[in-house]
């Protein structure tokens, strides 16, 4: 079956010219006018630019007088308008970037063909005939603003985008991998879409995370669209589409190389921290980043390349972190740092790639690209940003996380079949090994532990991974354009597998709480596993239609996702001894979603400098083999983790019990799911859930606003933006109702920090009964069985964008809005519901997330949550004439982090208001004394700036760079200790000021 789907693939390859959206998608279009305002039909406009591999793309006016010409590369280009009996007009310094509509009208006036009329103009600045928001970060910024080498660095300073504390990056000490989630205007992580040259780049684990690291020396420029986007794109998030660099007639080049090491590094380690309990801030170390680029004709006219590669590596001192010095000693139970040895998170990348472009016939460009990268993080402890109810990880915690193979083999091709008819595609191979192992040297006799008072995990890792997956991607599109409308058809698909084992060295961990053991994990490992995405199968339609000074957007797309989950075996493991299951091949998903996609945008002056644009989108959520489209596999249904509460009562720290029998014996008491070990599936789904139409978890998105353009270079907007959601799922236990729990109440420490001083009663937590403790029959269905459930986004933005003389350029503004989220119908239906808060970032280490704050579990007591944020971004460049000192500068003003306070309720506090202790021997319960959204920490200002002269040597140029990142060197605190025992204490604060020394030649 594969084999036969990728044939269909390569056969539409055929038909369409190969399959995808090859680059961004510029136009120019317009209406052409005699000198009495009567339109004029049958003019022959021309588009001519260097880009072009045809070097001219020409379209024939419209009975309105209305011409269009679509699918034009970024350049600059050349308009010529021609018509027997009338004078030719030729604007020339059209700039296009990213899908922009660059509207050009035109006036003929009576006179002879061989007469032309030159017309100058600046470019426009507004986009009249589209709604779609979108910022085109071009090599004019990439190489001019003073961020990381990474796409992410970059899209980060666009107002309404946010990121984790943990990925906020501070002159590109953290941006190296490409799982970087993004969020905007309330869409989740996994909703972007992160493209190259029109094909994703997404691992197969995770929509959200880049496969690749990208490579900025072989990128034209950077697109990315954050509302409105057209019926080509399923998701309703942030969507990044990097436009490769080809060569050219001539031969060019660049070499850009930066570094810094921690002697070019300030302190901002101030009194403040230290009185706080700090006593290491996060410090740089070391980074260096090495990136040449070459390019020219293999034959003139015909064939072309590219090369380029990176080798980037990056460290920074971690805060407060340091090396156990009980490491590798199993007869120790703390952790004790060695303050002689700091962490340090570490990463680096390779890269190297080639593109090959082809005229293959005079109107047929097809080009060819094949990536190559290996990539490691180690030492890869977390990163630590107090992101609420994150775990710290200590240095033998932490895994060798490394990417001995990332591939990447892509081919595209462009056809202006005829003046009306265009087709462009790719279509694309990957693969990529991804392993988590033990660091070097383990103890084997080492067992994980989590100190509950501190948060820190210790002594050992719990499990690994070893993971390969292997996918291929189509996409393919036909358009067909008159003056009035584009009419545009398109498909793809991305279809592959994912084989991983998890592993560990112990099967155990265990939980401590002050030193004393209360609580083990028990795990039933190896496990391996594997999924197949069947179809991840897009097609749409969509047609543009300007009349007059109205131009109307209206697209459907069907989004089919189709899993399945090959034949597997699970064998016997340690604590699960008997263990050996055979499954045949399982169905998985079959979901199909009807999405109509619909904006319109008005010309409010007719001179194109006014725009009124609205837009209303539903989009689908993307699956791929992790979340609910891998939970359905007959192994991860299984039990194969499980708790049970433990009494160390003569303090050896071994638990004195039969750990394989799951009733309560000896130390340790009934395990929590009583499925553990079992052929019985803890996890089951409602049919309901699993096939069908319109069932997938999906938004509506809407957005109203207005452009205008104040003078030459300058524009405004001001945007309301809405988002809210629906086809929400919840997991039920069918063994126990709400009947089944018992109610009861804390009372939170008397405390000035915490919100109105503490002292309050905190109710609304639930225990299972003990009868129903361990029972275990969990089903996936829709929340709406059990009432309504809120999730949405309300904000207005306003921005700026500024391209002046003198190299001026100025873009950024304010972004304000609310995350309200309400799940109190379901929580009181279904108690022990247990859903993470996705606007909650959890920190990533290694690609593992640790815990976050519960939107919905049994001690979760805020059920309503409302999130107001505030951000304001600026960047700005500026060459002072006659010295060619160019300034630029990038400003972030940003909400500081979430915080939380998990206290750790014993039973001596719990029992008055239960009447009785906690469920199966539990020690003590985490209850947040925060209500999520009501607490944050300071505001993170960072500055950064750039200080660049260019050389110049004849044709080629060498433009010195110095860098200062965190300029102000502020000491802003960006994580703090959710755990309540060591509360507030600062677990990371901006990195300090420090240089880098960089230099780019240009040949």
């Amino acid at each position: 079956m594969r084999g036969l789907r990728v044939m269909i693939a390569l056969f539409v390859l055929l038909l369409l010219g190969a399959p995808a959206i090859v680059s961004a998608q510029a136009s120019i279009a317009g209406q052409v006018k005699d000198g009495s305002g009567a339109v004029l039909p049958g003019v022959t406009v021309e588009a001519s630019s260097p880009a072009l591999i045809e070097k001219v793309r020409s379209v024939v006016s419209g009975g309105t007088g209305q011409y269009r010409i679509e699918l034009l590369p970024p350049g600059s280009y050349t308009v010529t308008f021609t018509l027997p009996g009338f004078s030719t007009v030729k604007r020339e310094g059209v700039a296009l970037t990213g899908t922009f509509t660059a509207t050009i009208d035109a006036d003929l006036r009576v006179g002879s063909v061989q007469e032309t009329i030159t017309v100058t103009g600046e470019t426009p600045i507004v986009d009249v005939q589209s709604a779609a928001r979108q910022r085109v970060i071009d090599r004019e910024l990439i190489d001019s603003l003073p961020t990381g080498r990474s796409p992410f660095a970059q899209i980060a300073l666009i107002p309404g985008i946010t990121v984790s504390a943990a990925n906020q990056d501070v002159g590109g000490a953290t941006q190296l991998s490409g799982a970087i989630a993004m969020q905007v205007h309330g869409s989740t992580g996994n909703s972007q879409s992160l493209m190259e040259n029109g094909l994703s780049t997404a691992a197969l684990i995770s929509p959200a995370n880049s496969q690749i690291t990208f490579n900025l020396a072989a990128s034209q420029e950077i697109a990315v669209d954050y509302s409105g986007a057209g019926a080509d794109t399923s998701g309703g998030g942030v969507r990044v589409n990097v436009i490769p660099r080809e060569g050219g007639n001539t031969f060019n080049g660049v070499l850009f190389m930066n570094g810094t090491t921690e002697g070019l590094g300030g302190n901002n380690f101030t009194p403040r921290l230290r009185d706080a309990g700090l006593r290491t801030p996060n410090k740089i170390h070391k980074m260096f980043d090495f990136n040449p680029g070459f390019g020219g004709p293999l034959r003139r006219d015909k064939v072309w390349f590219y090369f380029s590669a990176r080798r980037a590596i990056s460290s920074k001192w971690m805060a407060d972190e340091f090396y156990d010095k009980n490491a590798n000693n199993p007869n120790v139970w703390t952790y004790q740092p060695d303050p002689s040895r700091p962490v340090s998170n570490d990463s680096n990348v390779n890269d190297g790639r080639l593109r090959l472009t082809v005229q293959a016939a005079p109107k047929m460009k097809v080009g060819l690209l094949y990536v190559q990268q290996t990539a490691r993080n180690w030492p890869s402890i977390l990163d630590v940003t107090g992101a609420p109810g994150g775990t710290l990880l200590a240095a033998e915690a932490g895994p060798y996380h490394y990417f001995p193979v990332e591939r990447q083999v892509t081919g595209d091709v462009t056809i202006p079949l005829t003046n009306r008819l265009l087709i462009d595609g790719a279509a694309k191979t990957t693969f990529e090994r991804a392993i988590r192992d033990p660091i070097r040297d383990v103890n084997p006799a080492m067992i994980s532990v989590l100190e509950q008072s501190t948060g820190r995990q210790f002594r050992a890792r719990q499990f690994f991974i070893n993971r390969t997956s292997n996918v291929f991607f189509y996409r393919a599109a036909i358009s067909y354009i008159t003056g009035a409308h584009s009419f545009k058809f398109g498909v793809g698909d991305i279809f592959g597998s994912t084989v991983e084992r998890d592993w560990d060295i112990n099967p155990v961990s265990y939980r401590l709480n002050n030193s004393v053991p209360n609580q083990i994990t028990m795990r039933a490992y190896p496990l391996d596993f594997s999924v197949n995405v069947d179809h991840q199968f897009g097609a749409y339609a969509q047609d543009r239609w300007t009349i007059d000074r109205l131009t109307l957007n209206a697209g459907l797309r069907l989004d089919w996702f189709k899993n399945s989950f090959p034949g597997q075996t699970i064998g016997p493991a340690q604590l699960a001894p008997t263990r050996n299951f055979q499954f045949s091949d399982t169905e998985g998903l079959n979901l199909k979603d009807l999405s109509p996609k619909l904006s319109a945008a008005y010309d409010l002056t007719g001179n194109a400098k006014t725009a009124l644009k609205v837009s209303l989108n539903r989009n689908v959520e993307p699956y791929t083999v992790g979340g609910i489209a891998g939970a359905n596999s007959p192994v991860v249904r299984l039990a194969t983790t499980t708790t049970r509460a433990w009494g160390d009562a003569n303090g050896n720290y071994i638990p004195d019990c039969n750990l394989v029998v799951l009733t309560a014996n000896g130390e340790c008491d009934a395990v929590a799911n009583r499925l553990f070990g079992s052929a019985g599936a803890q996890a089951n789904f409602d049919p309901d859930v699993l096939r069908g139409w319109g069932k997938r978890l999906y938004n509506w998105e809407m957005s109203a606003g207005v452009q205008r353009q104040i003078t030459t270079g300058l524009s405004v907007d001001a945007t309301y933006f809405r988002r809210w959601y629906g086809n929400f799922t919840v997991i039920d236990n069918r063994a126990v109702t709400a009947a089944d729990f018992t109610q009861f109440s804390i009372t939170a420490p008397v405390d000035s920090r915490l919100p109105n001083g503490g002292g309050n009663v905190i109710s609304g937590l639930y225990d299972v009964n003990p009868s129903k403790f361990g029972l275990t029959d969990n089903i996936t269905t829709f929340s709406k069985n059990f009432g309504k459930q809120v999730q949405m986004w309300n904000g207005v933005a306003l921005t700026v964008n500024a391209r002046m003389a003198h190299g001026i350029i100025v873009q950024g503004g304010i972004d304000r809005g609310t995350i309200t989220q309400d799940v109190c119908d379901i929580r009181a239906k279904v108690p022990e519901y247990i859903v993470a808060d996705p606007y909650s970032t959890p920190v990533v280490a290694a690609g593992t997330s640790t815990s976050t704050l519960n939107l919905a579990s049994p001690t979760a007591w805020h059920c309503h949550t409302e999130r107001p944020q505030t951000q304001v971004k600026l960047l700005g460049s500026y060459t002072v004439p006659k010295i060619e000192l160019q300034v630029s500068s990038t400003l972030q003003s940003i909400p500081g982090p979430e915080i939380a306070a998990f206290f750790t309720a014993t039973n001596a506090l719990i029992a008055p208001s239960l009447g009785r202790p906690l469920s199966g021997g539990a020690a003590n319960v985490s209850v947040n004394l925060v209500s999520p959204g009501t607490m944050f920490g300071e505001r993170l200002n960072q500055l950064d700036m750039r200080f660049a002269r260019p050389v110049r040597f004849g044709r080629s140029k060498a433009t010195f760079q110095l860098d200062l990142y965190n300029a102000l060197n502020v000491d802003a605190v960006t994580g703090v200790n959710s755990n309540y025992a060591t509360w507030l204490r600062p677990q990371a604060v901006i990195l300090g000021r420090f240089a880098k020394i960089g230099v780019q030649f240009d040949f």
